[in-house]
């Protein structure tokens, strides 16, 4: 029965643990919410502020303004759906090498207001060219 007994809270133990890990993995600091350019400008500018988000669309040509004194960027993305949905985004960092215009991106960052986000990562869509060739 003592083989039992320890085994029983030695499982009570994991399972608690678990539980303890999940419940703290849901923390609304954490989370991450995926929406398109006309979501968020459709959405209330107060639901979207202090929380974190994604939003993919396409960035515009001509768009891109570049610092290269604090290496930041300013650049404005399209709804890929709807093309007249547009949201500005600022971003301090280095740009992904496959980073360019009319390319689909994906944005991770914080709504700031007056349709504009600041970005905290850019993912961009790996390029074809570095698919093989088949004759």
């Amino acid at each position: 029965m003592v083989k039992n007994k320890k085994l029983y809270i030695g499982l009570a133990v994991i399972v608690l643990a678990m539980c303890l890990l999940l419940i703290g993995g849901f923390d609304s600091d954490t989370m991450v919410y995926n929406y398109t350019v006309k979501e968020v400008i459709d959405q209330n500018a107060s639901e979207l502020t202090n929380r974190g988000y994604r939003v993919g669309g396409r960035v515009i040509p001509g768009s891109v303004v570049k610092n290269d004194a604090k290496i930041s960027v300013t650049f404005v993305i399209r709804d890929i759906q709807v093309p007249d949905q547009k949201l500005t985004v600022t971003y301090e960092g280095i740009l992904p090498d496959t980073f360019k215009e009319d390319q689909d991106v994906l944005i991770e960052g914080k709504y700031i207001g007056n349709e504009t986000m600041a970005a905290t990562k850019i993912m961009t869509k790996c390029a074809s060219k570095y698919e093989a060739e088949y004759n």
